[in-house]
């Protein structure tokens, strides 16, 4: 009978815990047909608050997919749902390769950062480190 080691969600998360460093690089390198998907100085550093910007939506998708190209979240997706009468809600999915599901949980828009103050390439980051800290309890 094979052995299997029991993983708690702890050394999970751990695993998935990135630096500032680490998520800038992949986010800088990741490119779709040469060009890269987010690109820093596309970011200035103003004073309106990244998750009350009108490209939170389209970014949140851009991290995400830079994030899964770049290896940094395996499987990571986003579906963002926009009405116009309510609040932007993005379900934050990743693929479970191995049991070939999709997991996934849902929040408002604004709530995808984890600096509400953030401002900039700031903002931008802050959305990539909550992607990050949202998809690890889909592992």
């Amino acid at each position: 009978m094979p052995t299997c080691r029991i993983v708690s969600q702890l050394d999970m998360s751990a695993a998935h815990r990135k630096s500032h460093e680490e998520i800038t690089r992949a986010l800088k390198r990741t490119a779709l047909a040469g060009n890269p998907l987010i690109d820093p100085n596309g970011f200035e550093d103003g004073t309106t608050p990244f998750c009350n910007s009108e490209d939170l939506n389209a970014t949140v998708r851009l991290v995400a997919m830079a994030l899964r190209e770049s290896g940094l979240v395996p499987g990571l997706d986003t579906s963002v749902l926009a009405n116009e009468n309510d609040e932007p809600y993005v379900m934050v999915e990743v693929h479970g390769g191995a049991r070939s599901v999709y997991l996934s949980r849902g929040t408002e828009a604004r709530r995808l950062t984890d600096d509400c103050e953030a401002a900039g390439w700031a903002g931008v980051l802050g959305v990539a480190r909550e992607l990050i800290s949202f998809s690890n309890g889909l592992h």
